[in-house]
């Protein structure tokens, strides 16, 4: 099985929020490099830089030549959690991101959906999934972003 690497940029922000973002999938750590090269020169990753990570994922399935296919297909994991205390009140946003597999068609993600719905850790948070396809190579999130924190920091 070939590897994928996920090329992801996390943040907490002084708000509580926190921020996940994936900036793509390649086919080798030098092509996520590049990519995170890219994307430091962009408005929110150059703030940021030291919260880029490379995730690995082992794609299910190859091409004849032992390469990874060229699109692919994500299952991500995405839960908010509202803490309070005794009174009602909210302490703070807890939020739970993850990208749970990496799959050469549609029908095998939402095979590995309907698995990780019996799993006692998601069976109830059928609605906090997501199945993304996606191109191999293929950087996203070419114009950086912006959040509320750094618009209350320009004003």
């Amino acid at each position: 099985m070939p590897i994928v690497y996920c090329l992801v940029h996390n943040h907490a922000f002084p708000s509580g929020i926190a921020n996940r973002i994936e900036v793509g999938f390649y086919e080798s750590p030098a092509r996520a490099e590049d990519a995170r090269l890219g994307a430091i020169k962009l408005p929110g990753f150059r703030e940021r830089p030291e919260s880029f990570v490379v995730e690995t994922f082992r794609l299910d399935d190859a091409d004849e030549d032992g390469a990874p296919p060229q699109m692919f297909f994500s299952l991500y994991f995405d839960r908010e959690i509202v803490h309070r205390d005794a009174a009602g009140n909210i302490l703070f946003y807890e939020d739970i991101e993850k990208t749970l597999g990496v799959y050469s068609t549609a029908v095998k993600a939402a095979e590995a959906l309907v698995t990780r719905l019996r799993e006692p850790e998601y069976a109830d948070y059928a609605t906090c999934f997501s199945i993304s396809g996606g191109e191999l190579n293929s950087t996203g999130w070419e114009t950086g972003y912006f959040t509320p924190d750094d618009e209350e920091r320009q004003s």
